[in-house]
């Protein structure tokens, strides 16, 4: 998926844009997929494969990214797909079942081999019925569908008012926004998981996963560091549900077919009262079919108990793969963003003279200044502690109590090239810091004028702080909401 010349990459364009191109890739695979399946009969298995993987991806897309869609389909035409794709699935579950049967049939014992090829004959007609409607109706009515939906969703019209802020964002703001949520989703249905009787929680759960799967296959080709990891695990566990799944559909089939194998062997049982049973037939190969039905039935029921065993063992149990599935997909989101910048919370107070229980702790010489700006003023800082010297660039934003605050270290070099931009505009103090219990008092003694201040840092803006009995003395008020008292309108 790279992008042509000129155009952004598709984690960099707005949602409207990125959730389109998605969209119209997988309606191109779906056209090319579906025009195999009307070409090729049954005998190419894949092309059904394919077509019913770009209708889910479509379809995901199309339900996932709706807000910025906004109503670029009809409702009728959103109708319209999911029932046409909804038809896919007959072909698929049978050819699903075929595939079972051919591999536990020279398993039976030899009684049993009348009710599987019972079985596999009506499959195969079932299947052969289902790829004729699909090839004569349900394929081409998608033929028809698709391009519509093309032409939908090749443009858009975007309304913004002028003077106001345009809130947007990025593709990859809203994707991460969508992992989070689908990620949600999933752990709490698996968790909600507790016995084999959980079957419907299980395939909800699998959709989930299918989702996510799909959300996050673009992001390999974007070259997101650990996307490709991440989707051979959720396969994984895909692969274990949609077992799962297939198992209780076989169950379910299984249950039919036998009472079907009864109405039609009490039939034949009927015609042979009346003088009409076909010759050869006798009453024990008549019910060799019910036989070899209640033998797969067994087979069933001990593969779903395997299968269930599996998923709470691997996945849904304490340590299980889950919470690191969770926690990576979540790390990855958080990469994509936005990120939460770090907000420096904290109390300050006007002090009428240096506390004498700080001068007992460790003190570290602090020289700052700040680079002129108008609405940005970067400061730089170095720390002398010890014999040893440190350099830092930091950034702040806002005012009083909650700040938004960024810094990194940087080398000496840097630092002394941009040291003699804050000529005029610098501070020199003694910084001591005093534990308090969980938190830690910094205690400011100016060396370029008479003025001492300490600060706390707080975990949230709600934290209530009790001055210690060595500082309450010292305090004349708190200046926290007094702009007088930043460090930046005190350097000069």
């Amino acid at each position: 998926m790279s992008p042509r010349a000129g155009v952004l990459p598709l984690l960099e364009c707005i949602p409207e844009e990125g959730a389109r191109r998605l969209a119209l890739r997988w309606i191109d695979e779906a056209c090319t997929a579906g025009e195999r399946v009307i070409a090729a009969h049954h005998e190419d298995a894949e092309a059904l494969h394919d077509l019913r993987v770009a209708l889910r991806k479509l379809r995901t897309v199309l339900r996932t990214y709706d807000e910025p869609l906004g109503g670029a389909l009809a409702k009728k035409r959103r109708k319209k797909l999911k029932e046409l794709v909804a038809e896919t699935g007959t072909a698929r579950d049978a050819e699903v079942q075929i595939a079972w049967l051919e591999q536990v049939r020279g398993e039976l014992d030899g009684g049993a081999h009348r009710g599987v090829a019972w079985l596999a004959e009506r499959l195969v007609a079932k299947r052969d019925d289902a790829y004729q409607s699909l090839r004569d109706e349900t394929v081409p009515a998608l033929l028809v569908l698709l391009p519509k939906l093309r032409r939908d969703l090749s443009r858009y019209d975007i309304e913004h008012v002028v003077g106001e802020a345009r809130g947007a964002g990025r593709f990859a703001d809203a994707t991460a926004a969508l992992l989070r949520e689908q990620v949600e989703d999933l752990r709490d249905k698996l968790r909600a998981v507790h016995t084999v009787e959980d079957e419907a929680l299980a395939h909800e759960a699998r959709k989930d996963g299918k989702r996510l799967r799909y959300l996050l296959e673009p992001l390999k080709e974007e070259s997101i560091e650990d996307a490709k990891e991440i989707v051979r695990r959720l396969k994984g566990l895909q692969d274990l549900l949609g077992e799962l799944n297939d198992v209780a559909v076989r169950a379910t089939l299984l249950r039919e077919e036998i009472a079907q194998a009864a109405l039609e062997r009490a039939e034949r049982l009927a015609d042979q009262a009346e003088g009409h049973a076909s010759e050869g037939v006798t009453a024990t190969s008549e019910g060799d079919e019910q036989l070899g039905l209640l033998a797969l039935v067994r087979r069933t029921h001990d593969r779903r108990e395997e299968l269930f065993e599996q998923l709470q063992r691997e996945w849904i149990a304490r340590d299980g793969s889950l919470d690191v599935l969770v926690g990576s997909i979540e790390s990855l989101a958080d990469g994509l963003g936005p990120k939460e910048l770090p907000r420096e919370i904290e109390r300050k107070y006007l002090l009428s003279s240096m506390p004498a229980h700080a001068r007992e702790h460790p003190c570290t010489q602090l020289d700052q200044g700040y680079v002129p700006g108008t609405e940005l003023h970067e400061r730089l800082r170095r720390t002398k502690k010890d014999g040893e010297e440190h350099f830092f660039r930091t950034v702040k934003l806002g005012r009083g109590l909650s700040r938004v605050e960024v810094e990194e270290e940087t080398t000496r070099e840097i630092f002394a090239k941009m040291w003699p931009l804050t000529k005029g505009k610098r501070v020199r103090k003694r910084r001591f810091a005093v534990p308090d219990g969980e938190r830690t008092w910094e205690i400011d003694e100016f060396l370029d004028r008479e003025l001492v201040l300490a600060e706390i840092e707080l975990p949230d803006e709600h934290t209530e702080v009790t001055l210690p009995e060595w500082l309450a003395p010292h305090v004349v008020r708190e200046v926290t909401e007094e702009p007088e008292f930043v460090n930046l309108r005190l350097a000069k």
